[in-house]
């Protein structure tokens, strides 16, 4: 593994990809190095984005603190900011004298923001590098017979599937990456919110406590049961599910098959 600690340490910049496993750019990162994460609250102002809702927000600081704790078990720090990423970034960067990595976002306004902290860090000497680690495919590598996007999903979705299938055939789910830690010393003059913050949980939270686990461990569970139910373990012969199959079944938003392939999302 090389070692570029002698340029500091590599700045992962969490947003949608709050995990360890299957993650390029952290994988990327420990290569070089040691690592350090942060995730920045955006303001909407500089987004441009509607705020989260409640539900939403609390499920994402659940997220969060898990992926926190994860980080932790591998020395590996994760700061905690708030404000526009275009002024973070770069003066986190800054002082930690290394590169900075990301898995990409795909639409708008995500893509002009990371564009233009990418330019603001390349201004400043600091390597930049985003990953795909979102989506089964690339948007430019899947394409018709002529070059061109496609228009109709299903012929889409059977070149995605053909694609995807080969795909994790050679490249299989990445691990958590070996060698992951953190620097020794890390002194940052930056403003920090904590995870004390989180604690507040209103009361309505614990019906949603019981029906989704957030985090990387909770997608882990989540993507097993699933499986599981796909092959008809754990069901009975009479079970509905079992009957339809996931290829009808889908049709019906209540069957678990169906609805549980968004939570490990």
């Amino acid at each position: 593994m090389a070692d570029n600690s002698g340029a500091g340490p590599t700045l992962v910049w969490f947003r949608d990809d709050l995990r360890l496993r299957d993650n390029p750019a952290l994988t990327w990162a420990a290569s070089r190095g040691p690592v350090v994460g942060v995730f920045i609250l955006e303001s909407p102002e500089a987004t441009h984005a509607r705020p989260l809702g409640a539900a939403a927000a609390w499920f994402q600081h659940k997220a969060i603190r898990g992926l926190h704790d994860e980080l932790a078990a591998h020395n590996v720090p994760l700061l905690l900011a708030a404000g526009d990423p275009r002024e973070v970034i770069p003066s986190l960067a800054a002082q930690l004298a290394g590169a900075v990595t990301w898995s990409r976002r795909y639409h708008q306004p995500f893509i002009d923001l990371d564009a233009h902290v990418k330019t603001a860090l390349a201004n400043q000497g600091t390597e930049a590098k985003s990953h795909s680690g979102y989506l089964l495919s690339e948007p430019w590598m899947i394409r018709t017979g002529q070059g061109t996007p496609y228009r109709k999903f299903t012929p889409f979705a059977r070149n995605v599937e053909d694609f995807a299938t080969g795909d994790i055939a050679e490249n299989p789910p990445l691990d958590i990456p070996a060698g992951l830690h953190g620097p020794r010393d890390l002194e940052l003059d930056y403003p920090e919110w904590e995870l004390s913050s989180l604690a507040a949980e209103p009361a309505w939270t614990k019906k949603l406590q019981s029906h989704w686990e957030a985090g990387e461990s909770g997608a882990l569970n989540t993507l097993q049961q699933f499986v599981a139910t796909l092959s008809g373990e754990n069901l009975p012969a009479s079970s509905a599910e079992v009957r339809l199959g996931y290829s009808d079944g889908r049709d019906y938003p209540a069957v678990t098959r169906t609805w549980v392939i968004g939570t490990i999302q």
